[in-house]
């Protein structure tokens, strides 16, 4: 099975306060990148698009695009919360 795992870019959901989405997810996606490497390890193909990345295009129809061009026959998202 050919999986995308994606690392998502998060929004600010509060009105006229500071974006922390950004702040708190600088570190690489190490949660994602280690179960990407245990499914190659098993026989499924296995992407990783990060939403934040340094070179991670801008904008939510832009990234959308990417993730389908990995042809994915499942994507799976990380999740944190502050």
């Amino acid at each position: 099975m050919r999986i995308t795992l994606v690392h998502p870019a998060g929004f600010n959901f509060i009105p006229g306060q500071p974006d922390f989405t950004v702040l708190a997810n600088r570190m690489a996606p190490i949660g994602i990148l280690t179960l990407a490497a245990w499914l190659e390890k098993h026989g499924h193909p296995t992407a990783v698009h990060d939403c934040l990345g340094p070179v991670a295009p801008r904008g939510l129809e832009t990234n959308v695009d990417a993730i389908l061009a990995t042809k994915p026959e499942l994507v799976g998202f990380s999740a944190s919360s502050i």
